[in-house]
């Protein structure tokens, strides 16, 4: 399985309660909910990071960067159902507007999009 892990930072200008009323908002759901449809994913998972003394206690050990603000997560079974993407107009019209939807909430250049291969070790 092929998985797309895209890490996003939330701009500086945005607060967290702002950062995270766009995560859980019915537009951004929506948005997501087409294009992982259209995708033929099959799993989608969005995760916020807590803003917990804990999370600060972690980043102080290593003298790390905060820690990313959301992590969407999406699974393909195969890269052919991905590839298939690449050149479908409708597709790229989708993702265009899911970008338009996070810019004013996402800082691009401190988000982190990568893909992975995905073993699931409970099976």
């Amino acid at each position: 399985m092929i998985r797309l892990i895209h890490c996003m930072k939330r701009r500086e200008d945005v607060s967290i309660e702002a950062f995270r009323k766009f995560w859980n908002s019915a537009e951004f759901n929506e948005l997501i909910d087409r294009a992982m449809g259209y995708a033929l994913t099959i799993e989608v998972k969005k995760n916020l990071t807590l803003d917990i003394e804990l999370n600060q206690l972690l980043r102080e050990e290593r003298n790390a960067k905060p820690a990313f603000d959301g992590i969407l997560e999406v699974v393909w079974q195969s890269g052919s159902d991905l590839s298939v993407l690449l050149d479908d107009p409708d597709f790229q019209r989708l993702t265009q507007e899911l970008q338009a939807v996070q810019q004013p909430f996402v800082d691009f250049i401190e988000s982190r999009r990568f893909f992975t291969e995905y073993n699931d070790a409970s099976s």
